[in-house]
């Protein structure tokens, strides 16, 4: 008996933080690890609305929440806030990051790399959440990760997070 497995085709990944995250985003599949949002556009949605307190909010030349493609390009961001390389979020306390896969795939795990800077009041995430769909409108929860990163570390850090899915999607 051949048992079949469920196909992705849109992913939803929640990052719940404080204040600025700077994040970029790789989905996994078995079995050869492979990186199946490189190159893709992707839809950034904040948790609760900033249009009209902070949608064009700029400090010290810095713009916030401009998607310049830095969470699927590849490159990754030196451990300085000032990069360019990171996209940066200010408040909202978090983001939905939607990338149509375009194509039905099997997923595993998903890793994640975020900025953290005590100091600065630049936060890694508590909890990254996982929803997945087979069709594009019916996202379903596969999983709610508890970082469980010292929010108190005061040096600042590239945060790498691997979420292992309970199962193959």
């Amino acid at each position: 008996m051949i048992k079949r497995r469920r196909m992705i085709k849109k992913a939803i990944f929640a990052a719940v933080a404080l204040l600025v995250n700077s994040f970029c985003l790789t989905v996994s599949a078995q079995p050869a690890e492979e990186n199946l949002v490189a190159g893709l556009q992707y839809t950034v949605e904040t948790g609760e609305p900033t249009e009209n307190s902070y949608g064009n909010f700029v400090e010290a030349g810095v713009k916030f929440d401009v998607d310049n493609g830095q969470l699927t390009d590849g490159k990754f961001a030196p451990e300085i806030e000032s990069s360019d390389l990171w996209y940066k979020a200010f408040r909202s306390q978090s983001r939905l990051i939607t990338f149509d896969l375009t194509t039905n795939c099997a997923i595993n795990k998903v890793k994640a790399s975020f900025f953290h800077n005590r100091v600065s009041g630049v936060y890694a995430p508590r909890y990254i959440n996982v929803y997945l769909s087979d069709d594009g409108e019916d996202f379903q929860t596969v999983k709610k990760y508890e970082t469980n990163y010292d929010l108190t570390y005061s040096v600042a850090a590239r945060c790498e997070f691997e979420v292992l899915l309970d199962k193959t999607y």
